[in-house]
């Protein structure tokens, strides 16, 4: 099934608690929804690493030990008590493990092996998947049986017997009686057992739910709510699809690069103009509420840096000896603000990654400060970064091709967020996109002790004045030559050569500092996980 992007689904999302997308929002939407899947009280539950993947250098750091946990108890994101999803675990009675083991595959560097049990019934259950950045993930497997999901849809598994090809016809009939027209229906076949996997665009009832329990010779069935904003359906094809014919659509129904943002989103959700404004509106309150709570001081970051937004907000409002910058005056100690509200892991919306957060709102924010311009603006800017943002997630994951993508990609949406506030025209936004990713391409991920701290916090002040000179460069009219869609292309290439000659080890994090602080770090967190799990 083809993956249409959604600017509320990749671009502007998800909303987390920080301090990454790819390892705190990606575990605990693997770890809901598998809860969801086994669809039994979960008295014991393993999470399996690669031991050569990238979780033995981010699973303490980056919290996903916690974003699992905090999933596997049913928690949503915006849910308070984070930080106490273990001791929760021990009240519940969920006995939790994790390791690390050479059978499973390095690549890609966050997959994960589940294994859930219930205790009362003896039902165990073993799923396996991975978290690909963004908040982005999938599953591929479930007791054996291939599959793939990646939580974008109302979700129904049926496990059966192993069957023949009458069987599986009377099967599959009883699924359309119930399901009516489902979006997919997938017959999968494990070792001793069939999985049929139903995808619906619409929530099914009450009713239909029980139908599908009580088909005959189920073994299990199970049921999940979609992970993401936007359910998508080949019902509702998108208005536009690259960044050539939404120059186009906009040139033929005199639209503006926001509005065609609006257009966008209506057609492959199904909601209005009215309804897609309010979520951009929803989602700039986590912006504004992230920025004043990560000026607070007092704020624990968990990390290896203690919290500097409040001095460096002072420092640009009162310091002589500050250089004036403009919007950046504003938008650098919003970015940094941000991003330490992220590192204490307070709720953030990830644009178009926890990593590269502070980006796109620090623009927009110091631009409406400058101008006095209020919310709608902000909105309207907001909305522009995200479907610049669309064009960049058509093809992958933001997460997977380093910082370039990361940092680049929100350095381009942030480009393009201010020329349509500005006014500029649809072909600027787009050149301003292209010359963001232009100017950051190759940037590797090197963050130190698989935290989001350095070099991040200084990438995303930097990308706003990157996302500035870009902004201007295309309203004065400097071409960027090569077209949006082509430098994604790129930057994808240029990500896949990084990752198999290892770069990351040769940035910040490869530094004898780096090194000597990923060892001390990860044994400090390590002891701390074990000492709350009981293991000595």
């Amino acid at each position: 099934m083809k993956r249409i992007p959604s600017i509320f689904n990749e671009a502007l999302a998800p909303v987390t608690p920080g301090p990454s997308s790819s390892n705190t929002a990606g575990p605990m939407r693997i770890a809901s929804v598998c809860r969801q899947f086994f669809g039994l009280p979960i008295t014991k539950a393993s999470i399996e690493m690669s031991k050569y993947g990238s979780f033995p250098f981010t699973y303490f750091g980056m919290r996903s030990d916690l974003a699992f946990v905090f999933g596997l108890l049913g928690h949503s994101p915006s849910d308070p008590g984070f930080f106490g999803a273990y001791e929760e675990a021990k009240e519940k009675g969920v006995a939790i493990d994790y390791g690390f083991y050479e059978e499973l595959p390095a690549e890609p560097g966050e997959y994960v092996r589940l294994v859930l049990e219930n205790a009362d019934t003896g039902r165990k259950m073993t799923f396996c998947g991975a978290s690909v950045g963004g908040g982005g993930f999938y599953l591929e497997s479930a007791d054996g049986c291939s599959f793939h999901t990646g939580g974008y849809h109302h979700e129904v598994l049926l496990f059966t017997a192993l069957a023949g090809e009458v069987r599986r016809h009377d099967m599959v009939k009883a699924i359309l009686t119930i399901a009516g027209d489902p979006e997919e229906i997938k017959i999968c076949e494990g070792p001793d057992k069939l999985l049929y996997d139903i995808k619906l665009a619409d929530a099914p009832s009450q009713e239909q739910l029980d139908a599908f329990r009580n088909i005959e010779g189920l073994l299990h069935f199970g049921y999940a709510k979609p992970a993401h904003t936007v359910v998508p359906s080949a019902s509702r094809p998108a208005a536009f699809e690259t960044p050539a014919e939404l120059e186009a659509w906009c040139e033929e129904n005199g639209r503006s690069f926001w509005e065609a943002a609006c257009d966008y989103e209506c057609s492959i959700s199904g909601w209005t103009q009215e309804q897609v404004l309010e979520q951009a509106g929803k989602l700039w309150d986590v912006i504004l509420e992230s920025e004043r709570r990560g000026y607070e001081e007092g704020n624990d970051l968990h990390q290896l840096l203690g919290p500097r937004a409040p001095r460096v907000k002072d420092f640009y409002e009162n310091s002589p000896q500050k250089i004036s910058g403009g919007i950046l005056d504003k938008a650098a100690p919003a970015s940094l603000s941000i991003m330490e509200w992220a590192g204490s892991s307070g709720t953030i919306v990830c644009i178009p990654t926890g990593g590269a957060s502070g980006i796109v709102p620090g623009v927009i924010l110091g631009l409406c400060k400058e101008k006095g311009w209020g919310r709608d603006e902000a909105v309207k800017g907001l909305l522009a970064a995200g479907l610049a943002g669309v064009f960049m997630a058509e093809t992958d994951y933001f997460g997977g091709w380093g910082c370039q993508a990361e940092i680049g990609c929100g350095v381009g949406m942030a480009a393009a967020g201010l020329v349509c506030m500005m006014g500029g025209s649809v072909k600027q936004c787009l050149d301003a996109a292209s010359m963001g990713i232009q100017s950051l391409i190759g940037l590797v991920c090197d963050s130190v002790c698989g935290e989001s701290q350095v070099p991040c916090y200084v990438r995303n002040m930097t990308g706003c004045a990157t996302a500035l000179a870009c902004a201007n460069a295309a309203m004065a009219g400097l071409d960027a030559l090569i077209p949006l869609d082509e430098m994604v292309t790129a930057m994808m290439k240029v990500g896949r050569a990084s990752r198999s000659i290892k770069l990351n080890s040769m940035g910040a994090n490869g530094t004898p500092t780096g090194v000597r602080l990923e060892a001390e770090e990860t044994e400090r967190q390590q002891k701390a996980v074990d000492e709350k799990l009981g293991k000595h």
